[in-house]
């Protein structure tokens, strides 16, 4: 269990002078209270019997067969134990829902999906299982078909509200469903919400009995933003009220002060966080305030509040995989909600606080600092902040940190990978501006990558010792001979990248695979391409590359072999059906490319794990892994003569690659020059 404290954090929305500022909100302590599981996520969290109660889905991955609900106990919120794992034969059961029966016992809800394999799309319903002491439950019941999940449940005068919604069919309406014991329900309202393709919904009672209903949408933008119903007894009038954001996994609960705390994901810029906001219940908006560390797969939180302190149970995946922390958030409720907050401007970003406590540094470190002169405080905090969160000034810092206390590259390179798992995907990042005009894109981004920028940026990382070396580097990297231009940038990364960095990575596919590499070809058509992505008109003469791969089937021919930091090329293709399938022994009868890049990262035991950005994130998974998730539905695509995976390019990291690069750019290296053939300064 892992517990960071973090005192006197005050954190605000800045708002216009006109307006109040919203009220401060004090978070004390965030708490890691498991991680044994491959991926956790799904909360809720309730008090009950004198102890906190937390519940959630843990399996193999997001979606997978294995789901099961784990139930966490804890008298006092800071130790917890496991209690129960509930499961059921045939179902991924997720998406815990606590809630106390006018009986007392503990309620359990959630999703049950009869899913065939790992990944796969299929319809989900929903079950319920009670429970007199949080240990012994039921066995779980179904209550709604797959096909229309009843997502929550809210009990008010001895009657179980929830909102059902379309989970796989095609009826894209919710219905708002009442029962009397939890398990038999009756349509209340047929159809509750029917703009947007409403999802995941919260209700909650004021003491006038008012229902208020928070309700996600997951429509095409504009509508796929949350939405507040208001309705009156006996229930059957909705209105309805657009927040204006995007709200996933929806919580809700109303302070002493009469306000209401939301609690969900919210999506900036790509990067998705859970948050607290104001839910003005009278101006009908929603202002978020507080934003918990979080990131990648996250959100789905619980909230109690308990002598003034608001409890939020929640998952993220901003460590490398997702886990399930309890924060603690205090000094909230004892004001007003600030007034006029529909006509507030939409607020900026949020305020972030890291989830690693700072570390203190070890003797080397503490000498390392003193002889740069670098602030031991600031490289504490910059040890517990994920990587791309870093400003360029804290990059500089960094790598002079870093270059000084690790002096291998391999361990540099997984390091410097490794602390930036979960930063937000995107495809196309990076282009030459400002000194080219045909791809406006800049030449690098900290806070995003796709797979190829993910690897260059951790490459130049690693082989550099401050801010200017690494944006030499990076270029050097990026571009033939580093020449910075969209025409000499590395487009083909098995005819391009690997051929320019041949003084960084050797190739060594053909020897890992001992004879049994497949051969392919391609014509490399660059003046086709930059024509056609970028109106540019080249004189390049067309290429004809050929090139290996070692089949995925193949696989463990080379794990013995393969090192950290090694650099992966996922080969992709459409298998010709006409060819002999003896052909694929030694000449591939298709279109082969190399669709997808990585490096190799080994785990604690020496297992191959592969380390890369795609989406939504970048992640670190076993490699039988991630062979298993893309070839899942291989006979399909084949069938339809859409591309799959076929194999894997290896190229080892040199041992001396700063040595290799002096070789061919001279003692200046690496050498750099601009599109005017100036030299590059940076």
């Amino acid at each position: 269990m892992k517990r960071l404290v973090i005192l006197s954090t005050v954190l605000w929305m800045s708002a216009p002078p006109c307006f109040a500022e919203p009220p401060a909100a004090e978070l004390l302590e965030v708490t890691k209270i498991w991680d044994r599981a491959p991926h956790s996520a799904f909360t809720d969290l309730a008090y009950w019997k004198d102890q906190f109660v937390c519940a959630f889905r843990e399996g193999r991955a997001h979606v997978s067969t294995d789901g099961t609900i784990r139930v966490l106990t804890s008298a006092d919120g800071r130790e917890w134990k496991s209690s129960a794992s509930i499961g059921l034969d045939g179902y991924d059961l997720r998406d815990a829902g606590l809630s106390i029966a006018p009986h007392g016992r503990l309620m359990l809800i959630g999703g049950a999906s009869p899913r065939p394999t790992d990944a796969a799309h299929s319809p989900t319903g929903s079950f319920v299982s009670f429970s007199d002491d949080a240990k012994t439950w039921t066995k779980p019941q179904i209550v709604a078909e797959p096909g229309r999940w009843l997502w929550r449940v809210t009990w008010h005068d001895g009657k179980a509200y929830g909102v059902l919604y379309e989970a796989g069919s095609d009826d894209r309406t919710s219905a708002l469903l009442v029962s009397q014991d939890g398990v038999k329900y009756r349509t209340h309202v047929r159809k509750h919400l029917d703009d947007g393709r409403p999802t995941e919904a919260v209700l909650r009672f004021n003491d006038d009995d008012t229902m208020y209903c928070l309700q996600r949408r997951d429509g095409q933008a504009p509508s796929n933003t949350a939405m507040l119903g208001v309705s009156k007894p006996p229930y059957t009038d909705w209105d309805w009220h657009d927040l204006g954001h995007y709200f996933g996994g929806p919580n809700l609960i109303q302070m002493p002060s009469g306000d209401w705390i939301a609690a969900g994901r919210l999506v900036r810029d790509g990067n998705p966080k859970t948050v607290l906001a104001w839910l003005d219940v009278e101006n009908k908006s929603l202002e978020p305030f507080l934003e918990l560390p979080s990131g990648g797969d996250t959100s789905y939180p619980g909230l109690v509040l308990r002598d003034g302190v608001l409890w939020i149970s929640y998952y993220s995946s901003h460590e490398g995989k997702a886990n399930i922390y309890v924060a603690k958030v205090a000094n909230i409720g004892g004001e007003p909600a600030p007034p006029n907050l529909a006509s507030r401007a939409v607020p900026g970003p949020v305020h972030t606080v890291s989830i690693s406590k700072p570390a203190p540094l070890n003797p080397a470190q503490s000498a390392a600092c003193d002889r740069l002169k670098l602030d031991k405080n600031a490289i504490e905090i910059l040890l517990a902040k994920p990587l791309y969160e870093f400003t360029e000034i804290e990059v500089d810092t960094y790598l002079r940190f870093l270059s000084a206390t690790e002096p291998e590259l391999r361990k540099r390179i997984i390091h410097l990978a490794r602390r930036n798992i979960g930063q937000p995907y995107e495809i196309y990042l990076l282009g030459e501006m400002p000194f080219e005009p045909y791809d406006p894109q800049p030449l690098y981004c900290l806070g995003k990558s796709d797979c190829l920028v993910f690897a260059e940026h951790t490459y130049a990382m690693a082989l550099s010792h401050n801010w200017p070396s690494f944006m030499k580097m990076l270029q050097r990297i990026r571009y033939r001979d580093g020449k910075i231009g969209v025409a000499t940038r590395n487009h083909y990364t098995e005819a391009d990248w690997n051929i320019s960095n041949r003084w960084l990575v050797e190739d060594i596919t053909e020897k890992l695979a001992d004879g049994k590499a497949v051969t392919f070809e391609q014509k490399i058509d660059r003046a086709k391409f930059l024509k056609n992505r970028y109106k540019l008109d080249v004189d390049i003469p067309i290429e004809k590359h050929k090139d290996s791969f070692l089949r995925f089937e193949d696989i463990d021919r080379a794990k013995g072999a393969l090192q950290d930091g090694d650099f992966v090329n996922i080969v992709r293709g459409t298998v010709n059906k006409d060819a002999p399938p003896s052909e694929l022994s030694n000449t591939f009868g298709g279109s082969a490319w190399v669709g997808h890049v990585g490096m190799i990262v080994l785990g604690d035991y020496g297992e191959v794990h592969l380390i890369h950005s795609s989406e939504p994130r970048v992640r670190e998974e076993p490699i039988d892994e991630y062979i298993a998730r893309s070839t899942k539905n291989m006979k399909e695509l084949d069938a339809k003569g859409k591309p799959r995976l076929l194999g894997f390019k290896f190229l080892r990291l040199r041992d001396r690659p700063f040595e290799n690069l002096r070789e061919v750019d001279g003692e200046d290296a690496p050498k750099v020059t601009l599109p005017d053939g100036s030299e590059a300064k940076f």
